[in-house]
């Protein structure tokens, strides 16, 4: 297990170019393999998540090359839905991978195993395989009742869809992408409440630049013309990554001078932008410019309510800058979280114990209750295998922390040179 020592910094400046968005790219991936013609993908993730996918894809017969020393990534479509037979897929640790594909191998493959590691196998997926039964879908378990692994056998046509999205709105993701290519119209009733709605909206976005529309009715009913063809408009570049722009962006308001994140700006796809204007609201120092934003010191004052279910993942970044400000923060919305890499409303009141903080928590909510730091400025924080909590916790050596972190390379799901960013900005 691979562990990392981050030292306490004075402060964090500079300007950067961050890697571009999984989220995107699983889901420009998924469509140009399916879509006419030829796609090349640029500012491409160099991550395991990425990774996953473009593995899989090949290995259900999709052209994916990188080229130019992964510069970019050319895909050449299917001109339609995988057919493959008699193989198995895993999916590593990629929850993205594992639910889209559930969804676009039902079609017209038989006998696909869809498999992964371990963590990824405690993940309900119960909920989106209910749904494509519905759909006309042959999935079987392999083991446990409502986890993967499973083995589809095809048969998914379309038609009337319910979808549950409470746990992971990649359910509905994964049926609206593959919904334009079934044999029937299908209509997608939703059952409760979309946890991160803005990813539904990022769906969308691309599945109307590959030419296919969706009639979206107020995030209750979708309805979807079947027998369409995806068809590809030949480039794509892809947006930095506004959740890893959280990490830099805070720790530059709490301890910096000027920080400049290139690539991300007014007309982002990603709905978690709504962090940044969160924090500005809070009375951040930042500006959101038309491709990049720009932070500076200052002091925030936080709401004391906040609901963050459409923000999933910079929710975390502001629970931990709370913490950097010395500020009791109540955060809902937050149920999601018990179905990631952890269960990260547990995971968080653990770990912040260790430097003093108590919380009480609940199934969709987190409140931080007292801040009484100790003495001890040496920590270590088990990031449980979870990208996210190791990219979080380190934002607390901006507090004069020395940070230990367990299996620290975690961050390889989404953003390997997470320290080579963060300590090359930093001032020690």
């Amino acid at each position: 297990m691979k562990k990392i020592l981050l030292n306490p910094i004075k402060n964090i400046f500079g300007s950067i170019r961050l890697p571009g968005s999984k989220s995107i790219a699983n889901r420009i991936l998924i469509i140009a393999s399916q879509a006419i013609g030829k796609t090349k993908i640029y500012n491409i993730p160099i991550n395991r998540d990425f990774f996953s996918m473009l593995i899989s894809l090949r290995k259900l017969g999709v052209f994916c090359k990188l080229k130019k020393k992964k510069k970019y990534c050319e895909i050449l479509g299917n001109n339609g839905v995988f057919r493959k037979k008699n193989i198995s897929i895993n999916t590593d640790n990629s929850g993205t991978t594992m639910r889209f594909l559930s969804s676009s191998l039902s079609v017209d493959c038989k006998n696909i195993t869809i498999t992964g590691k371990k963590q990824i196998l405690s993940r309900p997926i119960g909920d989106l395989v209910r749904s494509l039964l519905q759909g006309g879908a042959k999935i079987k378990y392999l083991r446990k009742n409502k986890y993967p692994p499973i083995i589809v056998n095809g048969g998914l046509k379309g038609g009337l869809i319910k979808v549950n999205c409470t746990i992971s709105s990649q359910f509905l993701s994964g049926i609206l992408m593959i919904a334009p290519q079934l044999k029937k119209d299908t209509k997608i009733l939703v059952e409760g409440s979309i946890c991160s709605k803005s990813y539904i909206d990022m769906t969308l976005s691309i599945m109307q630049q590959f030419g296919v529309q969706v009639e979206n009715r107020s995030y209750k009913v979708f309805f979807i013309k079947g027998n369409q063809k995806y068809i590809s408009k030949g480039r794509y570049f892809i947006e930095s990554d506004v959740v890893s722009a959280s990490y830099f962006a805070v720790a530059a308001l709490y301890s910096g001078r000027k920080m400049v994140v290139k690539g991300i700006g007014k007309k982002t796809i990603q709905g978690e932008i709504k962090f940044f204007y969160l924090l500005k609201k809070m009375g951040a120092n930042l500006k959101i410019k038309k491709s990049r934003i720009i932070c500076r010191k200052s002091f925030l004052n936080f709401s004391r309510n906040i609901n963050a279910i459409n923000i999933p993942d910079s929710s975390m970044t502001l629970l931990i800058s709370s913490i950097l400000f010395n500020q009791n923060i109540k955060i809902k919305g937050l149920y999601s979280w018990n179905f990631k890499e952890t269960n990260r409303i547990l995971v968080f009141k653990k770990e912040l114990r260790k430097i003093g903080v108590n919380s009480k928590v609940s199934k969709n909510c987190i409140k931080i209750i007292k801040i009484e730091e100790k003495n001890k400025k040496f920590i270590t924080i088990d990031t449980h295998g979870d990208h996210r909590i190791a990219m979080c916790f380190s934002l607390l050596c901006c507090k004069g922390y020395l940070i230990e972190l367990l299996n620290s390379s975690c961050v390889d799901k989404s953003f390997p040179d997470f320290y080579k960013f963060f300590l090359h900005l930093s001032n020690f």
